[in-house]
């Protein structure tokens, strides 16, 4: 198994940091690979939910809901009068505890360039104290070269805007893909 994650930000009501983790088989990821990419349109490189219109987001999420993963979102909420490197370390922590307690032992994050020191330190911080798995094995990807972090990117963006507005026009397809929910503290 090896997971993927990206994150979700919103500023209404008070802020909201997702960050949604995608678990996939090993012997699925190349299938699933080639999956998404026949979801793009004509001459697209990769799907990235904030600029896609609303039809090939729900393309992608009817997809994804027949795809065999499985899929959870940690959410830190409001976020006002926090740092958003603060929410993101929060929200890593509990997709690192949910790996260990899940045995996956490889993890995919989406880069974020210069942050992805954050990101490193958060790994290592977490190892230290038990919460992630010591032997865990992590790599940050591009969206561009990584088509499977296209998962947690769709289904961050679709549970963050149904957190916002829990009748939001993509809350069935979150309920049919099942995204776990565990809150940051």
């Amino acid at each position: 198994m090896q997971a993927y994650v990206d994150e979700s930000g919103r500023t209404a009501d008070g802020g909201l940091y997702l960050l949604a983790t995608v678990v996939v088989p090993l012997e699925r990821r190349a299938d699933l690979r080639r999956e998404l990419k026949s979801l793009l349109p004509a001459r697209q490189r990769r799907f990235h939910w904030r600029n896609e219109k609303v039809d090939v987001r729900l393309r992608m999420l009817n997809a994804i809901g027949t795809m065999p993963i499985a899929s959870f979102a940690a959410v830190k909420s409001p976020t006002v009068g926090s740092r958003p490197k603060r929410s993101r370390a929060l929200c890593l922590e509990v997709v690192l505890w949910q790996l260990k307690v899940r045995g996956v032992p490889d993890l995919v994050i989406e880069s974020r360039g210069d942050q992805d020191q954050d990101d490193r330190g958060t790994v290592i911080v977490s190892r230290r104290a038990g919460i992630a798995d010591k032997e865990l094995r992590y790599a940050f990807a591009r969206p561009l070269e990584e088509p499977l972090l296209w998962l947690p990117d769709a289904i961050a963006g679709a549970s963050s805007a149904c957190e916002v507005d829990p009748g939001c026009r993509y809350a069935g397809h979150v309920q049919r893909i099942h995204v776990e929910r565990y809150e940051a503290r």
